[in-house]
């Protein structure tokens, strides 16, 4: 298995850092999970300030699952570093139950377990 991100966002939102940062997340999650499977999980975090909906789908031909994370702009604009931190870990971690839905031989559990062990690591959540 293998985990990516990028992001869609505005730069007064402030996540520029933490979204830069999410490369540690998807080698801790890679290296914990390389056997799990040889699907490939893609999310897209975006904040901005106009309303989006949530794209997902699941594309056979690449084993790859993508799909998005939406952040309220208006929100995360409003707090600090530290809540940014705490609020993206815990959309991405929530994030993972998707796998319920697609039911495509990924361990969530161990997943979810290795994201959580690195976002506690890096103080991002306790």
């Amino acid at each position: 298995m293998k985990l990516g991100f990028t992001a869609d966002f505005y730069e007064d939102s402030g996540i520029r850092s933490i979204i830069d940062q999410l490369d540690g997340l998807s080698n801790y999650v890679n290296k914990k999970n390389k056997n799990n499977t040889d699907i490939e999980i893609f999310i897209v975090i975006n904040c901005l300030p106009h309303e989006l909906k949530m794209r997902k789908r699941f594309s056979k031909a690449d084993r790859v699952l993508y799909y998005d994370i939406v952040l309220d702009y208006k929100a995360v604009k409003k707090k600090n570093l530290a809540g940014k931190r705490e609020l993206i870990s815990k959309m991405i971690i929530g994030s993972f139950d998707i796998l319920d839905k697609y039911k495509l031989g990924i361990d969530k559990c161990k997943i979810v377990d290795s994201a959580t062990a690195f976002f506690i690591n890096t103080k991002w959540i306790d």
